[in-house]
This record gives structure tokens, sequence and C-alpha cells, in this order.
């Protein structure tokens, strides 16, 4: 991705969208594209089981990146749940450069943060919410009055030898931009919306790695309201069963369960992860729990779900559609205890 001789004007970046929401309204913002409505429909779907005072979920995109086949989709699906949804068209130049990883989708979330008036909470879609968030709307949404955003410190980022612009600004408090709090007034009335095309242009010479997580930081540099781990618990990381968890987030390529591997190996580790970890686990019940809910309401809807999920898992072979997307995995579920163990063994 280059950004040279592009300095960038944030007039010609997207247009002057303003969206005015009833400032106590529990407003929830998703970013994706049609690549990733599935585990939108998901997520979605555990929110609302888990939080049924959610006020609107607004769904930011551009038109090229979510087409209106797909946003109707998603009208339906919100119907179905009886929650309210409003489309955020951010409107991107022509000519921003794009990358496999930088693309429209990334833009749109930098850029919907200018578009909302209200405070809001944003989740990627890679999210899912296990348990009830009364106390994130009670306490973690207040920010005070220095903060824009609250989100929780990756303690997977260290500064240590970083030459990442974001990581060194951010003096050891770099956050994880898939679970945010933010209030957009303070955002823009701290200048990080006059800043943010700077960022943008700089994208490469700076050092960044992380798409639009490196920008937030760059601009936030660790002025941010710690989010508990609670809201934010990433796949993988070791933590007590005592601690509660009321948001699972599966971060990083080779942790998304709607997303076989394509090699072998990865495959059965993917199979270890279905198993054995209570994220996957909780996904599998809540994506069983979403489908039972749809063929009871729409069945024809529902059908149109189906075919989506297939074409995720379209890489998988039988044995593994059997095992864990039909709910089978009790019936070989000991041949995969009998290599956890061997495999465990083999460790110490």
């Amino acid at each position: 991705m280059t950004h040279e001789n592009n300095r960038m004007e944030l007039s010609n970046l997207y247009g002057n969208i303003s969206l005015n929401v009833d400032a106590e309204d529990r407003q929830c913002l998703f970013v994706f594209d049609s690549n990733y409505i599935y585990p939108f429909f998901v997520s979605l779907f555990s929110l609302s089981q888990n939080s049924p005072t959610i006020g609107k979920i607004l769904v930011a995109s551009d038109r090229r990146s979510l087409s209106e086949k797909y946003r109707l989709q998603v009208q339906a699906f919100c119907e179905l749940i009886e929650k309210e949804v409003i489309f955020i068209d951010i409107n991107l130049a022509d000519d921003l450069p794009i990358s496999k990883g930088f693309n429209n989708t990334t833009y749109a979330k930098l850029f919907a943060i200018g578009s909302i008036e209200n405070k809001f909470c944003y989740f990627d879609v890679d999210t899912l919410f296990v348990n009830s968030l009364e106390d994130f709307w009670d306490s973690e949404f207040v920010l005070g009055d220095n903060h824009a955003i609250s989100a929780r410190t990756d303690p997977g980022i260290s500064s240590t030898r970083s030459k990442n612009l974001s990581i060194l600004n951010s003096q050891g408090r770099y956050f994880n931009a898939g679970v945010m709090i933010v209030d957009p007034n303070k955002w823009r009335s701290l200048g990080y919306s006059v800043m943010l095309p700077y960022a943008l242009s700089n994208y490469v010479e700076f050092g960044f790695e992380w798409l639009d997580q490196c920008v937030f930081n760059f601009l936030v540099a660790g002025n941010y309201k710690e989010l508990s781990p609670q809201f934010n618990r990433f796949v993988g990381e070791k933590y007590c069963d005592s601690e509660k968890t009321s948001i699972f987030h599966f971060a990083g390529s080779h942790k998304k369960p709607w997303r076989i591997p394509k090699s072998l190996f990865r495959r059965f580790l993917y199979l270890r992860l279905a198993i054995f970890a209570k994220p996957f686990r909780e996904y599998l019940k809540y994506e069983k729990l979403m489908l039972k809910f749809l063929k009871k309401s729409n069945r024809s809807f529902y059908g149109i779900v189906v075919s989506h999920r297939n074409n995720e898992f379209a890489r998988a072979p039988h044995l593994i559609d059997l095992l864990l997307f039909k709910y089978e995995m009790r019936r070989f579920g000991w041949l995969f205890k009998l290599l956890h163990r061997k495999l465990t063994f083999r460790r110490r």
C-alpha cells in the first residue's frame, strides 16, 4: 500500500454524513463487507440474545463493499430479531490506495466515527456475546472528560524494538480495535478527525502494520479508557475459569470458527479448537440456535443464510462437516480426546 504524493483532504474522502440518534440509545456499530455477512449474523444474534435492551444497529459501508442485495438481507435479519438497522453510506473517493488488507471496509471503519453524532459501541463481526452486557452499559459506557475511546490494551503487542510509530506513540498502551466504545463528539473536539488524513497519508512511512488499528492508536496515542478484559476476551489467551467473560473475540486470521483452513495440519488444529476450546463450542452453540430460530421464523430466509454458511465451508471435506456443523461430534469425540491426550503427553 503506497501513499506517495497522496496528501488527502478530509472532504475528499467521504461525504458529509451525520446520524442523529438519541443520546441514551445503546447503539451498536458494525462495519463489514459481503464476505463477512454470515459471521455478522451469528455475532448479532448472540448480541440480541444476551443484551435485549440494545438500541439501533448501525451498519457502515460503501456501496461497493455491501451492495443493495446484501443490505436487504441484513435488514430482513434485523426485522426477524426485532432490531432496527440504520445503514451509513461512506462515500469513498475512487482513487484511495487499496491493498489486500487495507480495503474500502477498513476506510469505512475509520471514517464512520466522523459520521455519527452520539456515543456508540463498535464491534468486529468476529465477536461472540455469551453473557449479559448490563455491566457494560452501566459502567463501561462512561468515558470521562478526556477520553474519546474505551478499549482493551492488546497484551500481544510489545513496544520493544518496534519501528511502528503507533506503538511507540502509545507508550505501552496499544489497544485492540475490535471492541470499542466511542464518543464521536470528543473524537472531533480532540482533533482526531483533522489528523486522520495525515495518518493515512503516512501509513507506510510510519511503519503501521495492523490496518485501522494502527491508525486509531497513532491518533489516540495512549489516551483512552481501559476496557475490562471481560468485554474483549481474545480466543487463545490464558485466563482463569473464575474470570467472567461476556464477549469472545476471534482475533487472528487462523482463529475464525466459520473459516476452515486449507492445510490438513491447520484443519486438525481447527478440530481441536472446535472440540476442546470453549469459545468455539459457544460459537457452534449460538450458530445452532440462530439456524433453529431462522428455520422456525422464515424458511426462505433460512435457506439464504444456510447458503452463506455453505459458501464459507465449501473447502471442508464431508468428515469435518459431519463432525462440526451437523453437531454429531459426540459420536467421534473419544477419538479426538485420545489424540489430544497423546499430544499433551508428548509436550510434557
